[in-house]
């Protein structure tokens, strides 16, 4: 039997960039028009939700399909707040995306965003900054920031989480120099409905632009994590801008 023609398909048929580990607990990406999460977890799309086919850059490597833009009224959510993204301990998470229009908004967040609350938060901030947030009780809030930060119209990486059994947070921008801080012990966000695409509490927060794949894992935090997503992720989408 001839197999050329799985050879010439685009390579995200064959399944998502990020790289899937033994504790992985959810991994969405887009496809057919719908959100797929390899683990099972029941997303729920609040109100409509753009599905985007998949495009190229530059005439590289097929972008996948994805998802956005998303709005106050436009995103996914799990659950009512007591969800298995709720790490009290070790763990990481990564996002891809690509903005049209820069500005505040939440990639993802699982918890309370501002002066005081529980969970953490993926976040581009549209001013040259992107940062990973932990919060705990008593306004304990601990802002992993990093810049330079996204630009429009590029397939971006960030990844965010902590290590050391929560002791130490790191956060990386697609293959910039990893950052890394001391934080107080994170309250889960038990009591925060987990949001793709827009902030769990804030308004007008929300991604302008489309989201290709979030991974959670419990796998502690590192460096070495961080780069083989991104460059999984470089490769694959066929990325020269960083």
């Amino acid at each position: 039997m001839n197999y050329g023609w799985l050879k010439a398909q685009p390579w995200w048929k064959k399944g998502p960039a990020l790289i899937e580990d033994g504790n992985t607990v959810s991994h969405v990406y887009f496809r057919n028009g719908a959100l797929v999460d390899t683990k099972g977890l029941s997303w729920a799309m609040q109100g409509t939700v753009p599905q985007v086919g998949a495009g190229s850059i530059a005439g590289a490597s097929k972008t996948p399909p994805s998802a956005g833009p998303f709005s106050d009224s436009n995103y996914y959510s799990l659950g009512t707040g007591n969800d298995v993204l709720d790490f009290t301990g070790d763990f990481y998470c990564t996002v891809v995306y690509k903005l049209t229009t820069l500005s505040q908004c939440a990639l993802f967040e699982n918890g309370v965003f501002g002066a005081s609350g529980e969970g953490y938060i993926l976040y581009d901030i549209g001013d040259s900054t992107v940062f990973f947030d932990t919060n705990g009780p008593s306004s304990a809030i601990t802002r992993n920031a990093l810049s330079p930060g996204s630009t429009t119209g590029v397939v971006q990486v960030l990844s965010g989480g902590r290590t050391g059994s929560g002791a130490n947070q790191l956060a990386k921008f697609n293959l910039q120099t990893v950052n890394s801080m001391a934080t107080p012990q994170t309250t889960a966000g038990t009591n925060t409905q987990a949001r793709i695409g827009r902030t769990s509490s804030v308004a007008n927060q929300y991604v302008r632009g489309v989201i290709y794949e979030v991974l959670w894992t419990s796998t502690a935090a590192s460096d070495a994590a961080f780069v083989s997503q991104a460059t999984a992720v470089k490769a694959k989408y066929g990325i020269t801008a960083w």
